[in-house]
């Protein structure tokens, strides 16, 4: 670097010159501040402006930046107030701005590339939309099925108008892209009521979900509609089943409710349209929040006749009786016979009794599904008009039913409450076939015992299908003991349960110790007809009489048939083997002529010593093989005569003498009293 020195400049004239000195200084300092780097003579600039949403409410502490063009470099930052108002100051220029909403909100950025910023102010206003989110999902009918036609439609909480569709897939699957943001959740579908794909079909199905926030992308849970089927009947006012009427069927409660304020959080729509002829199988949902009214009309007209209310979250099936009024849902039991009007109204035939009375409106006349169902076969029960039916049911057979006749109906039970005391009481019991029916029979619960009511006591009519039973009140067919009440179950019955009674086999000879305790017999039944066991009999016999004795065994079989039959049983002392000398396991030796001591010890169940002489019955000996090859030590024989000693603590002695017997193998036998069989020991005498 070279230097000027300043004293050495002046003037033409040999002046030092003060001006050519202030001509250097200046252009020197110029220089320096020119050469400076880093340091700019831009003048500043005020950038400001206000940040909106597209609805036009201001953006608080949206974050602002200015960045240096085509860089990453921020050179400024700053976030809007509550009224979406923003200022900061750069110098001039031509920037990139980058404009983000707030991390509590939903709102996107937006960017503005290249733009200039001049003094003293520049003025830029912003609006920020949201951010785009995917929310996607599945629907179906049930877990089963899926739709044959719908659509999702999600509809902004802040502008009903704004909405956003996509139809589902066959797989029940959908997916939408929308603005981040609040919105209610919907989704619509026409079942149709030929189950093709046409999309006026006869249903429509609705969810609503009340407004949720979509910040990102989305996964909706299942949405189940959960379909099941519903019976709809119409009947005439004389139970016969109406045709050729339409139907609507719509919810008295709108799932769109909460749109204007109501606080659920998500409801499922119904509806329906279609023919109503007899009975009508609708596909409805099962998670309903409101109740449905059926609006009926004639056939293509659009008066409508009545309307009903239907509930089908507690029942399959509603029965509607048209009324010269209008119409009645039939759901409680008006004629006190313990079945719904609504059941009794299935019936094929509703007025079994050709009175031109519906059954369903008559207590002394009741319809209702065998085998205590709810749909299926009926069976229909009629008594005088006098009379009352209550209490009625069917119920299947219970496990000990006869097996020598069949009852194709079950049990029915029914109450007749006020009869005539003493006097016959006839029911009749309509049927879908009387065909093959041979009887009644009766059944009582209490003793589980069944009896063929008698055959003068019973009329079948194979043509118009009926049975006709006759109950004498406390006497014939009739086991209830109350006066003026006939309340037995029964059963029309193809076949007899049988008038033989069972068999009684007894076990073999059973044999007990003197004393024992809860000593009991075992025999058993079988049923005279069919031959099969029908039940073992436990009879419980008592030890305290030594010897043979006796037990009476007392059964009967389902048709109740009884049987007495005597079975007998022994009773005997505990007896604890022969004593020493005698070995019982072993062979025995004694020489011939003279006296064996025989020893032996009774007692009874519980070990006290027996010392009753009668408890002895015989010592005998007869020949036998010498078999036994395991040898004892001789036994020792005395001259004494022979004869039996109690020696006390229930031991016994007696001599037995062998004098005139001859030599070889023989058996001695030793009888107690009540025993089964002989005491034995093998002696060989010599």
């Amino acid at each position: 670097m070279s230097f000027i020195d300043l004293t050495k400049l002046r003037h033409p004239s040999g002046r030092r010159s003060t001006l050519g000195l202030l001509v250097v200084l200046t252009a020197l300092i110029g220089a320096i501040v020119v050469s400076a780097p880093g340091v700019s003579l831009a003048a500043a600039a005020e950038l400001r402006g206000t940040i909106t949403q597209s609805a036009g409410q201001p953006v608080a502490g949206a974050t602002v930046e200015v960045v240096v063009a085509n860089s990453t470099n921020v050179v400024a930052t700053t976030t809007s107030n509550a009224s979406g108002i923003y200022s900061l100051t750069v110098d001039e220029g031509t920037y990139d701005l980058r404009y983000t909403g707030p991390s509590s909100g939903n709102l996107g950025q937006a960017t503005l590339p290249g733009r200039a910023i001049t003094s003293p102010s520049t003025e830029i206003n912003v609006t920020l939309v949201p951010s785009m989110v995917t929310v996607s999902g599945r629907a179906v009918l049930d877990p089963t099925r899926t739709f044959s036609y719908g659509y999702v439609q999600l509809t902004s909480a802040t502008n009903l108008m704004n909405n956003f569709n996509t139809p589902i897939n066959a797989d029940g699957t959908f997916s939408l892209s929308v603005q981040a943001g609040n919105y209610y959740t919907t989704v619509n579908m026409n079942f149709p009521l030929d189950g093709t794909t046409n999309p006026m079909g006869g249903t429509n199905l609705s969810y609503v979900h009340n407004t949720r926030t979509f910040a990102a992308d989305t996964v909706l849970n299942n949405i189940v509609f959960n379909l099941t089927e519903h019976d709809i009947t119409v009947l005439n006012a004389n139970g016969t089943p109406a045709t050729n009427l339409d139907g609507n069927i719509s919810e008295s409660v709108s799932p769109y409710s909460f749109l204007s304020g109501t606080p659920a959080t998500e409801l499922y729509g119904f509806g329906w349209n279609g023919p109503l002829d007899g009975t009508t199988t609708i596909p409805a949902i099962t998670n309903p929040t409101s109740t449905l009214d059926l609006n009926i009309r004639p056939r293509n007209q659009y008066t409508t006749l009545t309307t009903a209310i239907l509930d089908i979250t507690n029942t399959n099936s509603t029965v509607i009786l048209l009324t010269g009024s209008g119409g009645v849902v039939l759901t409680g039991d008006d004629d006190g016979d313990n079945v719904s009007d609504s059941i009794e109204a299935l019936a094929p035939n509703t007025d079994v009794n050709n009175d031109l009375i519906p059954d369903f409106e008559q207590d002394n006349v009741t319809s209702l599904p065998i085998l205590g169902g709810q749909t299926g076969t009926y069976i229909s029960l009629a008594v005088n008009n006098t009379l009352k039916l209550a209490n009625v049911s069917t119920v299947p057979l219970p496990l000990d039913a006869p097996t020598t006749a069949t009852f194709p109906f079950g049990l029915i039970k029914f109450d007749i409450p006020s009869v005539p005391q003493g006097e016959d009481t006839v029911v009749r019991i309509y049927v879908a076939s009387a065909a093959g029916l041979t009887g009644y029979s009766k059944y009582n619960p209490l003793t589980s015992v069944w009896t063929q009511l008698p055959a003068d006591r019973v009329v079948v009519d194979t043509v118009e299908n009926w049975v006709e039973i006759r109950i004498t009140d406390n006497g014939i067919g009739d086991d209830d003991p109350v006066l003026g009440r006939i309340s037995d179950p029964g059963a029309p019955s193809i076949g007899s349960i049988g008038s033989t009674p069972p068999t009684i086999t007894c076990p073999s000879i059973p044999t007990f110790i003197a004393g024992q305790p809860n000593a009991t017999l075992t025999a058993t039944v079988t049923d005279a007809e069919s031959g099969e066991t029908i039940e073992t009999i436990v009879t419980a016999v008592s030890t305290s009489t030594v010897g043979s004795n006796n037990a009476t065994v007392t059964a009967s079989d389902t048709a109740g048939n009884p049987v007495t039959k005597t079975c007998p049983y022994k009773v005997t002392y505990r007896f604890s083997g022969f004593q020493q000398p005698i070995d019982s396991n072993a062979l025995n030796s004694a020489k011939a002529g003279r006296t064996v001591p025989v020893k032996w010890r009774l007692t009874d169940w519980n070990g006290s010593p027996v010392s009753d002489p009668a408890s002895f019955v015989l010592l005998a000996s007869r020949p036998n093989e010498c078999t036994n090859n395991v040898e004892s030590d001789e036994v020792p024989t005395t001259t004494n005569g022979s004869g039996l000693r109690y020696t006390g603590d229930g031991n016994w002695h007696y001599n037995w003498k062998t004098t005139g017997l001859p030599t070889g193998c023989r058996e001695l036998r030793l009888w107690i009293q009540g025993a089964p069989s002989a005491a034995t020991a093998a002696f060989e005498l010599r």
